[in-house]
């Protein structure tokens, strides 16, 4: 099963994982950046549409990020583990130059709240609270800056995982 699909997730053999968790991480970033091209390309007149979509771009990320999470701390195989923890730095670098993209920005800003239900209201305030707190409305030193502290925090994280996993006392 895929990052595009619904169920459980099928966990390839020792010998498969490699290559497959290399080919999860890519198949559900190029969907993630398929379905942003999209959005931006031509968003949906339909304020709860685009809301959804967005939400779908966010499975996706979300999907490798826990796989890449999940396999980096428990697989035998430090080739996995290795891989594995790239795909989650992949996922932070994509979702962090998402939420500072401004032409994205502006299509979730053009949006209007009028007639959305209190929770896809608070959706919508959320996504574009997101995109400010990403430094979307700053400029180009302050965001690559922004960038790179985040990058720095997943490593950290990745870091402690690290010692954690691998303390056998």
């Amino acid at each position: 099963t895929g990052p595009g699909t619904f169920g459980p997730l099928l966990l390839p053999s020792a010998d498969e994982a490699h290559a497959w968790v290399q080919a999860y991480a890519a198949d559900g970033l190029a969907t993630a950046r398929r379905l942003v091209d999209e959005l931006r390309a031509s968003p949906p007149a339909d304020t709860r549409e685009t809301l959804r979509q967005w939400d779908e771009v966010n499975r996706h990320l979300g999907n490798v990020a826990a796989m890449g999470s999940l396999l980096s701390n428990v697989h035998p195989q430090e080739e996995v583990r290795t891989s594995s923890e790239e795909a989650e730095v992949e996922v932070d670098r994509l979702a962090t130059a998402l939420r500072q993209d401004r032409e994205l920005y502006d299509v979730f800003a053009a949006l209007d709240p009028a007639g959305l239900d209190p929770q896809a209201a608070r959706l919508l305030e959320k996504v574009l609270a997101d995109f400010r707190r990403a430094g979307v409305d700053r400029d180009d030193a302050t965001r690559a800056r922004l960038a790179e502290i985040n990058e720095r925090l997943t490593a950290l994280d990745q870091e402690f995982g690290r010692h954690t996993r691998d303390d056998v006392r």
